[in-house]
């Protein structure tokens, strides 16, 4: 058992042996290492057959061994003779490889030495030298049909291919296949691969892609789209100069034209060939190029039906036809006789003549018609086609609900080229369709005390001087405030006062932008936010856009709201302007943003919202300024202020407490009402109070003698029917106030002022 275990111990070294030259053998193996490593793996063969024999014959001759159960069986020694023989199969053929390689190498630089003319001394040139150094293979470049490669391109592919004598033509053309792939590959995919076809092909290449003033206009594009870049991130500044530095370079090898128009300016004094035919559908094709370039990415390829466009080809296709109508020099929606027709009688004719409803042109129907729709009430007809008897019924109830409201112009003509002289106007009341005005809202992470990152709804409003945060969230984050004392300014003037501001770090959802900025706390900024929910599919959103804010439809609250400070900042250049009631897409820093009019965006009548915020902080403290220093004007005194002032003067005094003392000023002719009944009811009710307690009764009595005694009360007089009666009186009933507290006196006399009676409409103000 320990010689079949010291066996298998050294097959495993010998397999790891071949194994390490297999893996080290690749195509910068010198031939001098090649062949040591095939002489070394020969005897590691020998070496492992002899082993692998020896296990074999013990377990035929089942020594003592052939019990144990470490002997592998049959199959397994098949594996293992199996592996190994793969191991050493795939080594040597890299070796071999290796060692053919070198040698043809030898032979082409033999065949180049044999070429080259000898020196006079004898000597050879530059064939003589030999390469000492294994070099790295080069892999050539590839080519997709993008400009911005053609350079790299063309001067690789020339001196390693093109201009490599050593090669046939048939494999300079493999090696030009395998190195263009999608639009540079349809160019020459046509041709058949043979020799004769690799000049056609090069041609082809130089013809579709060697354009100098392309490659500059490129280039240029490329100079002028510089990615964004970031104060306070060294690698985005890093970045930008890298960019900028590449694209110099690279129009320092071309070289600039002063005049476009010498550049694109034809040859008119002869007969133009064939030739010169194509060359000039080329030099169309190269002009339409570098106008596509010019324009946003965004808008070329979201909006391939662009207005500008449009016009472009309606220009270069103008009928000269005239009106269908009258045969004469005009346009169909400029013809007197058909604007003198009803909107009925103009249907029938369009129908008639089979024209488009839309834009009333031959050739399409209003299907496929990309002019614009109806101006009263958006569908896909003309407006001189839109019905007398709506138009008349809209009218009519408009005018009844509001008569002050004033007409408004529609123009009934057709939005196209031709319509750029004049228009004819139809007097009509329409009815403007539902809408909505959809705000642009972001996601954005902010940081919390302890760093910890939070999702949160952002507001983007350009008309706002400030940022703000609501205190919900600045709670959550458990941020600290600064105290400060401002006031914000809104619609109407509504002001609002503000004592607590907050720094704040926001991040973009995809982590590429972050900014800390300073924000006012209030309660809440506005209210959920769209007030209903939006239908997508009335916008129509491009597939693959990054949007800001995913969920820009769904109704949600507002955590933070973005200013004009910051808000110009994150926007990008690049934009997708939609047809009319549709919102508009914005690229920002923090991603493609939504905001504009959306038109039948819901049943519901929304709540318009304005987020003009501006500090009126400035502008208070200067009117309090000028108000303090303006002189009042002295004005005169009337009567009764000139009384109250003469009055104040006699009875003015001071206590020895040191308290004021003056006397009201009363009205002459006051007469109150007689509140002798609850008066009376007021006495009884004290008198049951003191026959349930006879100390408090005692204590009164004390209290009431002492008040005479010091000459606070005397007895009135006689009853009523008696001469001696006072010309005017008044009842004022009183109630006994118990201090127990009290040291000096316990128990005080309370009057009760509210018994007396004041004639309706009149209080005690009115008599002082």
């Amino acid at each position: 058992m320990a010689d079949v275990r010291r066996l298998k111990q050294n097959r495993a070294t010998i397999k790891g042996q071949m194994t390490q030259i297999n893996n080290t053998v690749d195509e910068n193996t010198s031939v001098a290492e090649a062949k040591v490593k095939s002489t070394k793996i020969e005897s590691l063969w020998e070496a492992f057959q002899e082993v692998q024999k020896k296990i074999d014959d013990a377990r035929l001759e089942r020594i003592e061994v052939a019990a144990d159960e470490e002997v592998l069986p049959t199959a397994e020694q098949k594996a293992e003779r199996q592996i190994f023989e793969n191991t050493y199969f795939e080594a040597a053929t890299k070796i071999q490889m290796v060692i053919d390689t070198a040698q043809a190498a030898n032979q082409v630089q033999a065949q180049v030495a044999r070429a080259e003319p000898q020196n006079e001394d004898g000597r050879r040139g530059r064939g003589e030298r030999r390469m000492e150094v294994k070099l790295p293979t080069l892999k050539l470049p590839e080519f997709s049909g993008n400009y911005n490669e053609w350079l790299l391109f063309k001067d690789a592919f020339t001196s390693l291919i093109h201009e490599n004598d050593t090669l046939t033509e048939i494999q300079k053309y493999q090696y030009l296949r395998s190195s263009v792939t999608g639009e540079a590959f349809q160019v020459i995919g046509g041709l058949a691969t043979t020799a004769a076809n690799y000049e056609n092909a090069w041609d082809l290449l130089l013809n579709n892609y060697e354009h100098p003033r392309l490659l500059i206009n490129t280039h240029l594009n490329q100079l002028l789209d510089f990615p964004a870049v970031s104060k306070d991130k060294p690698a985005t500044m890093r970045q930008l100069i890298v960019h900028i530095r590449t694209h110099l370079k690279a129009l320092e090898t071309l070289e600039l034209p002063k005049s476009w128009e010498e550049e694109t300016k034809k040859d008119k004094e002869n007969w133009p060939t064939l030739e010169n035919f194509l060359t000039f559908l080329n030099e169309q094709v190269r002009t339409l190029e570098i106008i596509d370039k010019t324009k946003g990415k965004s808008e070329a390829s979201k909006t391939p039906a662009g207005k500008k466009q449009e016009r472009k080809v309606a220009l270069a296709t103008t009928s000269q036809e005239g009106c269908v109508l009258c045969s004469k020099n005009h346009q169909l929606y400029r013809c007197p006789d058909f604007l003198q027709l009803s909107s009925a009688d103009r249907l029938k004719e369009v129908k008639a003549k089979k024209l488009c409803m839309n834009c009333l042109s031959k050739g399409h129907f209003s299907a496929a018609c990309k002019s614009s729709a109806c101006r009263r009430c958006q569908k896909k007809h003309n407006t001189l086609l839109h019905p007398e008897q709506e138009e008349k019924t809209a009218t009519d109830k408009k005018s009844e609900e509001d008569a002050s409201k004033k007409a408004v112009v529609m123009h009934g003509t057709q939005e196209t080229l031709q319509d750029t002289e004049e228009s004819s106007s139809v007097i009509n009341l329409g009815r403007k369709p539902t809408s909505c005005v959809v705000l642009s809202t972001a996601r954005v992470i902010v940081h919390d005390v302890n760093g910890g990152q939070h999702k949160c709804r952002a507001l983007l409003d350009a008309g706002s001087q400030s940022n703000l945060i609501t205190q919900e969230l600045v709670d959550r984050l458990r941020l600290k405030c600064k105290r400060r004392d401002e006031v914000i300014s809104g619609i109407n003037r509504s002001q609002t006062n503000v004592s607590k501001t907050v720094g704040v770090k926001i991040r973009s959802m995809n982590a590429d932008y972050e900014v800390a900025i300073e924000c006012l706390v209030l309660p809440a900024i506005t209210e959920r936010l769209p007030q209903v929910k939006i239908n997508t599919k009335l916008i129509c959103l491009p597939e693959g856009l990054s949007l800001a804010d995913p969920d820009f439809h769904t109704p949600g609250t507002v955590d933070i709201l973005i200013g004009a400070g910051l808000f110009w900042q994150l926007i990008c250049k690049d934009y997708i302007q939609r047809p009319k009631g549709i919102p508009r897409l914005q690229r920002t820093l923090l991603g493609w943003i939504v905001g504009g009019e959306l038109l039948d965006a819901s049943s519901e009548t929304p709540r318009s919202f304005c987020g003009l915020i501006t500090n009126a902080q400035l502008q208070a403290q200067l009117e309090r300024f000028w108000k303090q220093e303006e002189t009042l004007e002295k004005r005169s005194l009337t009567q009764e202020e000139i009384e109250c002032e003469r009055q104040f003067h006699e009875s003015v005094k001071r206590d020895e407490t040191g308290r004021f003392i003056v006397t009201l000023p009363k009205k002459p002719g006051v007469k109150l009402g007689d509140p002798g009944n609850q008066a009376l009811q007021q006495l009884y009710s004290l008198e049951r109070r003191f026959r349930g307690d006879p100390a408090l009764k005692n204590a009164y009595v004390q209290f009431m003698e002492d008040y005479e005694t010091q000459g606070h009360m005397s007895l009135m007089g006689p009853g009523p029917d008696t001469s001696t009666k006072v010309e005017q009186s008044y009842i004022l009933p009183h109630h006994p106030v118990i201090k127990p507290d009290s040291t000096t006196t316990k128990y005080v006399c309370m009057y009760v002022c509210r018994l007396l009676h004041f004639p309706v409409g009149f209080t005690r103000r009115f008599y002082l």
